[in-house]
């Protein structure tokens, strides 16, 4: 289990594939398994597995959340490394620090030919210089200018000729101004990495123009001060541009402070609307952000579900409105139905001077609207809008803003759909697998209800067979001692086999007996010191011709003699190795070996005497390896199965193991089986091993 899911999680699989292996996986082991412990103990590894893959589930969540947080302490980071920056050199130092954490192998900023002389957005450039370049960890500022057509957008001389690149292209534009563009290989997928980028780029292109702009001017002013004897009309013309000019920077610089608290305020209300979890808060959230983000009188958010377009939230809106037939529209058509079909934001300046323009009658005139469709891979899910009471009132810087706010607004509402649909997943697991348990403790109960049922009958069956069994064995040598029977050769046979079947009938009862008396633990042996090679030495007597008859060897290693006696009941010990040798015997085919070893194993500071059972039988598959010790279990079909307690594969009632297995249980010592498998071919046979512990 553990395996697979380690496979599920490398190849980064979602929980609900996750449970589905599982259950496939539960449905087929569960299958096999015939034995109630290790059934219990398998749906007890199933249901740690699935409480393991919610668990890693969760924590991929947990997992994605830090990764947008570790990224936007980096892009944050970058942010701060770049505030200051005054120069080129600072920039590259920036740069150079902060590029191979976010990601960025390759990096280029073009600028267009008449720097000094940017045009408008509609203008079309046809060449452009590299200002500087990134690339293998090194920040540069060519040297040599090599004047290039915008046709060919890669860096020429940069990228290897035969090198596949995925590149993103961004402009870079002062105000409404573009001056160049940025090139950078795309290492990450994450656009909001190149979209802070270019804009902390275009930030510090202009701070450092500004420096430059300020250092001129005012070398400029040096200038006219030394000329100033001379020339007191020019310095006078000299000292009124120079305030100008400086005027215009700090104008430009009060923009830029205005754009960097703005950005600021963007990443608190994602960082806060990315941090939610549950669907419910996260509209209202959205609109209570976005007030920080962009000031605005209303704004109002839409959501689409399977009962069609909802409004989810809203703000500034006059109290006691039927909020609820909110209606903003162009020629009677809902400006719904254009957002669904398009990707890009709808600005409107003036509602006044659109055509057609319609809404509800009870709304305060506000003039300037902007709508934002929410549609995460060309999905529509709904829209934000935003309005003004100023003409014109959203300016580009706003749009970009707002977009990127709606960007990441929808990723908290995909995030806190996928998270309300896990936990309700979950909790529909938890139902079942408690329905389940339930079920495992009725199926529990009704079993064991069924093996006491079982013990209760080998009770009752043994003690009523028992009485009358003893009658027919007295009867039946009375009948044997007869003249009459011993002078008819016929009948003295057809006796003796009544009386050998009562002694094989006996032995039955006496086994379920002594089964009963173990479960009962009513079993107290008589511990004494007891030497094995007697003990053996009768058993292979007792067997003897039943042995030669199937040409069996039961062979004693000699190193029995000399073991050190053990503490057991010598009785119970010697029903413990009859029943072991005997199965040895029924399972070896005619003409095998059967051999007997024991040595002396340590246990801590004690020892014990290991006794092993080995024979050159069918074997036993090693799935029965611990059921076969279970009361009336059967190896094969029992139909098939001949009579008799020491032929081949011969009949019998399953207890022989599990008395000797009780018997070695109340020794305090260990019994079990170890064999290749079932062949009754290839013979691979079994070897059975009893621990009994040695008098110290």
């Amino acid at each position: 289990i553990n395996a697979v899911v380690e496979q599920m999680q490398k190849h980064g699989l979602t929980a609900g594939t996750w449970h589905n292996v599982i259950s496939v996986m539960r449905r087929y082991a569960l299958g096999g398994i015939t034995d109630h412990n290790v059934m219990l103990l398998a749906e007890n590894l199933f249901q740690q597995a699935r409480l393991l893959t919610g668990e890693l589930s969760q924590r991929a969540q947990a997992y994605r959340r830090l990764a947008l947080e570790q990224q936007e302490h980096m892009l944050q980071g970058f942010s701060f490394s770049m505030a200051p920056v005054m120069s080129m050199s600072e920039l590259g130092a920036a740069v150079t620090e902060h590029f191979p954490a976010m990601g960025i192998h390759r990096w280029y900023v073009m600028y267009y030919g008449d720097v000094s002389a940017p045009q408008d957005f509609s203008s079309t450039q046809e060449s452009y210089n590299v200002l500087f370049q990134y690339e293998d960890g090194k920040f540069e500022i060519p040297k040599k200018r090599t004047l290039l057509t915008t046709g060919q957008l890669t860096p020429q001389g940069n990228v290897p000729a035969k090198h596949r690149t995925t590149a993103v292209v961004m402009p870079l534009a002062l105000a409404r101004n573009r001056f160049g563009f940025m090139w950078a290989e795309m290492s990450t997928r994450d656009w909001e990495v190149y979209v802070r980028v270019r804009n902390l780029v275009s930030s510090a292109l202009l701070r450092i123009m500004l420096v430059q702009q300020r250092e001129q001017a005012q070398q400029q002013v040096e200038r006219l001060l030394k000329e100033a004897h001379d020339h007191a009309t020019e310095l006078s013309i000299a000292k009124e541009w120079s305030e100008q000019t400086a005027a215009e920077n700090a104008k430009l610089y009060s923009s830029e402070q205005a754009r960097r608290r703005a950005a600021e305020a963007l990443t608190r209300a994602l960082r806060q609307i990315s941090s939610l979890g549950k669907v419910d808060e996260v509209p209202g959230q959205i609109i209570a952000q976005l007030e920080h983000v962009i000031p605005h009188e209303r704004s109002a958010l839409f959501l689409d579900d399977v009962n069609g377009v909802r409004l989810a939230a809203h703000r500034g809106f006059p109290a006691g409105a039927p909020i609820e037939e909110l209606n903003y529209n162009i020629n009677g058509t809902s400006i719904l139905h254009f957002l669904t079909k398009q990707t890009e934001p709808m600005l409107v300046n003036d509602i006044q001077q659109t055509r057609g323009w319609g809404q509800s009658q009870w709304l305060p005139s506000d003039r300037s609207v902007l709508s934002l469709p929410l549609n995460p891979k060309n999905k529509f899910i709904g829209m934000l809008i935003i309005t003004r009471s100023e003409p014109s009132a959203f300016n580009h810087d706003d749009v970009l803003l707002a977009s990127t706010f709606a960007l990441q607004a929808t990723i908290a509402l995909e995030n806190a759909e996928l998270f309300d649909e896990v936990t309700r997943f979950n909790e529909m697991m938890n139902r079942m697998v408690e329905q389940r348990v339930a079920e495992l403790g009725v199926a529990h109960d009704t079993l064991k209800k069924l093996d006491k049922n079982k013990s209760d009958f080998i009770q009752v069956a043994a003690h009523e067979l028992r009485t009358p069994l003893t009658v027919i064995k007295g009867y039946m040598g009375m009948v044997k001692a007869a003249p009459a029977v011993q002078s008819n050769s016929a009948l003295a046979q057809a006796v003796e086999g009544v009386l050998q079947g009562t002694e094989r009938l006996h032995q039955v009862v006496n086994s379920m007996l002594d089964v009963a008396r173990l479960e009962n633990q009513v079993l107290n042996p008589h511990l004494d010191l007891v030497t094995l090679g007697p003990i053996l030495r009768l058993i292979q007597k007792d067997y003897a011709e039943d042995l030669q008859a199937r040409q069996l060897a039961l062979e004693l290693d000699t190193d029995i003699n000399s073991m050190p006696p053990v503490l057991a009941d010598s009785e119970l010990l010697q029903k413990a190795l009859d029943n072991v040798i005997v199965n040895a015997i029924k399972f070896t085919p005619d003409g095998g070996r059967i051999n007997v070893t024991a040595a002396i194993i340590p246990n801590g500071a004690d020892q014990l005497c290991e006794i092993r059972v080995r024979d050159t039988g069918i074997g036993i598959d090693p799935a029965n390896h611990k059921i076969v010790f279970e009361k009336l279990y059967q190896l094969g079909k029992v139909e098939l199965h001949s009579s008799g307690r020491t032929k081949f594969k011969g009949g019998g009632p399953g207890l022989g193991l599990a008395i000797a297995a009780g018997i070695v249980k109340a020794h305090r010592g260990k019994i079990w089986v170890e064999s290749p498998g079932y062949d009754e071919e290839k013979l691979p046979g079994s070897t059975f091993f009893i621990q009994i512990p040695l008098a110290k």
